[in-house]
């Protein structure tokens, strides 16, 4: 379920697999009407702050 925010909960099982912690920078994709969360490889993003904005889309 989506809350009014836009936030989803992912649940804790997939979260222990993909190794996903707090504070990690997700990206979403969209591909043929699915939505695709990408975990951010490279630089430690747990440094960036909490409070940056995403990007809109268009």
């Amino acid at each position: 379920m989506v809350s009014e925010k836009g936030q989803v909960t992912i649940p804790k099982q997939l979260r222990d697999r993909l190794g996903i912690q707090p504070g990690e920078v997700l990206e979403f994709e969209e591909d043929g009407g699915r939505l695709i969360a990408v975990k951010q490889q490279g630089r430690d993003q747990r440094l960036l702050p909490r409070n940056r904005k995403a990007p809109r889309l268009p």
